[in-house]
């Protein structure tokens, strides 16, 4: 079983391996990107999606303005 809001999960967790304490700090990151950027780093409509984008896309460049 998997605790945890979807758009903080790390990509082990969506790899249906065991979570750990890195995985505050990978939602920690995700969090100050938001702060940050004005945006979610691995934005989708839908939870099939977000696995998709958190496994294989990389994070948008901080430089990048948020639309």
């Amino acid at each position: 079983m998997t605790i945890g809001t979807p758009d903080y999960l790390p990509p082990e967790v969506f790899n249906n391996q065991r979570g750990d304490e890195r995985a505050d700090i990978w939602a920690l990151g995700v969090i100050l990107f938001e702060m940050i950027g004005g945006q979610h780093p691995f934005s989708a409509e839908n939870l099939p999606s977000l696995m998709l984008n958190v496994l294989i896309n990389p994070p948008p460049d901080l430089e990048e303005p948020a639309p």
